[in-house]
């Protein structure tokens, strides 16, 4: 099934069962209070909390990638889901993708998507009764190989970058609104790559770098996302997990959470009226 034919078909389902339309509110970056950080699991210091980092592991060695929501706006005491977006270079991620969000508990509608030089994941909570997350900590990890020494940037932005999505609410004409969030517009954040000569036996370390976390001059990956497709914006051949992945890969979580609670609605609304007649 190209992927003109999948947007269509995922199009024309949502149609059928909600019948309601969807958009974005409003893109509210940066958000002050709102923190995303990268590290490497097990390796002490390996992290961007601080900054950026660099850090060394026996060449070879595969390593896990993890991303964590550190801390979440006073304003936004809780979440329905959120984009991940990571671009690196040297390194490169294990096949086939292991890019998952496990650590996240209310993970409900998962998705993920790979192309040249990036990786992208995230997750939308399940459906009812399941409600917002308040999670801090952990969301997402991807699994990584030292093949040759480079960077694993984390970069921000609403919209097919790392960004937090709010509940879908309903407006008073009948619409289905969400407002996305991002620690800034295509700033990032650097995990530098030493693949090396350290003993087998230890985890890898991290030591700081000069460089302030999320500016946009570090020296990064140069690799770019292609230009999005019509219908999903993923690139053909990439992986895709996850439930319904022929439709969720490239249209971001915020976009699939708008699907989904389309989907719940349209649902309710059926049975209400069944019930009415």
């Amino acid at each position: 099934m190209n992927y003109l034919v999948s947007g269509a078909a995922f199009v024309a389902f949502v149609s059928l069962l909600g019948g309601l339309s969807l958009r974005h509110a409003s893109a509210n970056e940066p958000h002050e209070g709102l923190n995303f950080s990268i590290g490497v699991r097990g390796a002490a210091g390996c992290n961007t909390r601080a900054s950026d980092v660099s850090c060394t592991f026996p060449a070879g060695r595969t390593f896990v990638v993890e991303v964590s929501l550190d801390e979440l706006p006073d304003d936004i005491p809780a979440y329905g889901g959120f984009d991940l977006y990571a671009e690196y270079a040297g390194v490169a991620p294990t096949e086939p993708l292991d890019a998952n969000n496990h650590d996240w508990g209310d993970c409900g509608f998962p998705a993920a998507f790979a192309g040249d030089g990036f990786v992208g994941w995230g997750c939308a909570i399940g459906p009812p009764p399941a409600g917002p997350s308040s999670w801090i900590g952990a969301i997402g990890a991807v699994t990584f190989t030292c093949t040759t020494s480079g960077s694993i940037s984390l970069v921000h932005g609403a919209g097919f970058r790392t960004d937090l999505i709010e509940m879908v609410t309903e407006n008073e004409t009948g619409e289905l609104e969400s407002v996305i969030h991002s620690e800034g517009g295509n700033t990032r954040e650097a995990l530098h790559i030493a693949c090396g000569t350290v003993p087998a036996s230890t985890p890898g370390t991290g030591a700081p770098v000069s460089t302030p976390k999320n500016t946009a001059s570090i020296a990064t990956s140069t690799a770019t996302p292609p230009p999005a497709l019509p219908s999903t914006g993923q690139q053909p051949g990439s992986p895709a997990q996850g439930p319904f992945a022929l439709f969720a890969p490239g249209l971001g979580v915020g976009v699939w959470l708008f699907a989904c609670a389309a989907v719940l609605r349209g649902l309710a609304k059926r049975r209400r009226t069944v019930g009415q007649g």
